[in-house]
């Protein structure tokens, strides 16, 4: 009969506690002026060693019948006061945001003030060097084109002697898109649509953005600005290419430039050449340059001949007319002019970086 009574006390003290958490939890949430101090209300009756769990604890002790009776007690109560949380923490945060409101208002109609202290730099050294090498190249009467960044597959390559399955487009880490498009690799993806034309004397520059896979390092990045120039008339030879060339590195560089001219590779051209020039960096030394990779000499424009194979696919007759093409990384030569070791650093907007210019 002891042992019966004691069951009897403990149930009703647990009820009555029960009933305690449910009326001060009520008060104290609805009290609550932050979220913080919710937050540990929350915590001091709900949460893991709170004042309901402790009780809970004490299920074990209990028969059956009681169990359900105490358990479907504490779930109410548990409900209840999560309902009351709830409402009590959406009440809360719109208050919050009303006051930011308040307190963070912008007048759009204020002039703008610079978050920069100081300085705030000067325009980056890519952009002002682009328009040096067109300004350059208006002058010996070559015309600007521009292109589209995403471009199909065959004026990025078909039309540019690239068959298909062509293993030199492997050497062009291409972004490729749906339905036989993607992002241009080189502006070159601009001479089959210049071509059709069929203005001749060609004279043309097509400066812009090229994007391949490239594993960054202080010569190459994913996205770069490139320069191709062409020129397409009656008697075109190799002299006339190297003579442009030249010429526009004196320009470029105010002084005159040490070159060398190598065969390579391009199947849009033939034959194909690369201009080097002494690496103004380390001034040809080599050693531990990271810009010539200690070579002492650095490419800097692939060019040659169009290739036959081109002019006709634009519908060119290639024994009335010849004619040159070459493209350059406006960063590559941006680096010689500017003395830049790393060519990631042109796409900084640091105002420390931006100023030196």
């Amino acid at each position: 009969m002891e042992q019966r009574d004691n069951i009897i006390i403990n149930i009703t003290n647990m009820e009555e506690q029960l009933r305690h958490i449910q009326q001060a939890s009520s008060v104290a949430i609805q009290s609550a002026s932050s979220m913080e101090e919710l937050e540990q209300v929350q915590k001091k009756y709900l949460g893991k060693g709170g004042e309901l769990q402790s009780i809970l604890k004490g299920l074990k002790d209990l028969s059956p019948e009681d169990k359900q009776t105490i358990g479907k007690y504490a779930n109410e109560v548990r409900e209840q006061v999560t309902h009351i949380y709830e409402k009590q923490k959406s009440t809360l945060h719109a208050r919050a945001i009303e006051e930011q409101l308040v307190t963070d208002i912008i007048d759009i109609t204020l002039p703008g003030r610079s978050q920069i202290s100081g300085s705030a730099g000067s325009r980056s050294p890519f952009a002002v060097f682009s328009e040096e090498c067109a300004a350059v190249f208006k002058k010996m009467g070559f015309g600007a084109w521009d292109g589209q960044h995403i471009v199909s597959d065959y004026q990025n390559f078909e039309a540019l002697n690239f068959p298909e399955n062509h293993p030199a487009r492997a050497m062009q880490d291409t972004f490729y898109l749906e339905d036989k498009l993607l992002l241009r690799t080189h502006t070159s993806s601009l001479q089959n649509e210049i071509l059709q034309t069929g203005a001749f004397p060609i004279r043309a520059i097509v400066p812009g953005k090229c994007f391949r896979n490239e594993a960054t390092d202080a010569r190459h990045e994913a996205i770069f600005m490139q320069l191709e120039g062409m020129v397409v008339d009656e008697g075109i030879t190799v002299e006339h290419l190297i003579g442009t060339l030249e010429t526009f590195l004196k320009e470029i560089f105010k002084r005159d430039i040490k070159t060398r001219i190598r065969p390579g590779y391009f199947p849009f051209v033939e034959p194909g050449l690369e201009l080097e020039t002494e690496c103004l960096i380390c001034g040809g030394a080599g050693g531990s340059c990271r810009l010539c990779k200690g070579l002492g000499w650095i490419e800097v424009m692939p060019c040659g001949m169009i290739h036959p194979s081109v002019l006709e696919m634009a519908g060119v007759d290639s024994k009335k007319y010849s004619g040159f093409a070459f493209g350059f990384g406006v960063s590559r030569l941006a680096q010689l002019k500017y003395n830049i070791e790393d060519c990631r650093l042109m796409f900084s907007a640091h105002p420390k970086y931006l100023e030196q210019f």
